[in-house]
């Protein structure tokens, strides 16, 4: 979260929220949204049902806090779910940094990132948008980073040249004062969790990765514990003792 105070005693701040990705007797279940794995035969494992819990959480948290007048909540979604675009994007997308790793070098695809991908999912909510409003200028991913950049740092600042071109969320903001109306999201209660049904089913390719990156990230600060870690992960239980090598942030 990055906050900045000003000489009013205010806050200003942006915060960016993950779902768990990996059910976890630690972290509780996964609420990622990811479907569930046809091999994993578990009662409330990858359940939407507990995505939206979580939604609905931040939601109502917000909205009671005193402070919904002056926030914006944007919940993205970096799949499709298969939904067929019927509607080329706009133009070609602008590298971010002009890094393209070489043809034959590790973790090379060739991708030069210059091509936009379909269109996913994207929810944004704030008194301050009319009800019923829908968004038709082309936004993506980076449209968030350009949105925080423009309001948290000096005039002009960029992370990168794809965010410069972003369109800012600001363009939704259009109602000329705070809406009162105000919804409480109750969704359905999910299934409740039994961790211990987990420890042998056998994680995705995707949570690999995940574990993998995860480790290679925490390599410099803590080199034993990822030497302990191993390169082998099969199962949710192999996830589940590599998380408990690490202290919880």
């Amino acid at each position: 979260m990055r906050c900045r105070r000003s000489s009013t005693s205010s806050c200003s701040c942006s915060s960016f929220i993950e779902p768990n990705f990996l059910s976890s007797k630690k972290y509780g279940p996964e609420n990622d949204e990811h479907p569930q794995p046809t091999h994993v035969d578990v009662d409330g494992a990858s359940n939407v049902l507990y995505g939206e819990e979580l939604i609905a959480s931040v939601f109502n948290a917000l909205t009671s806090s005193g402070l919904w007048d002056s926030t914006l909540f944007v919940v993205l979604f970096d799949e499709h779910g298969g939904t067929y675009d019927h509607f080329p994007p706009a133009g070609e997308a602008i590298p971010p940094d002009g890094v393209v790793i070489p043809p034959g070098a590790k973790g090379s695809s060739g991708f030069t990132f210059e091509r936009y991908g379909v269109r996913v999912p994207a929810v944004v909510m704030s008194p301050w948008i009319p009800k019923g409003t829908i968004g038709n200028d082309q936004y993506d991913h980076t449209s968030i980073i350009r949105t925080v950049c423009s309001r948290f740092l000096p005039s002009g600042t960029h992370l990168g040249a794809r965010d410069v071109q972003a369109t800012d969320l600001g363009a939704l903001l259009t109602a000329t004062s705070a809406r009162t109306d105000l919804p409480t999201l109750q969704p359905r209660t999910p299934p409740p969790f039994d961790p211990t049904k987990l420890a042998t089913a056998p994680l995705t390719d995707f949570q690999k990765q995940l574990l993998a990156l995860g480790l290679q990230s925490m390599q410099s600060q803590y080199p034993e514990a990822v030497a302990q870690a191993g390169a082998s992960f099969e199962t949710h239980a192999d996830a589940w003792r590599i998380m408990d090598l690490f202290p919880q942030s």
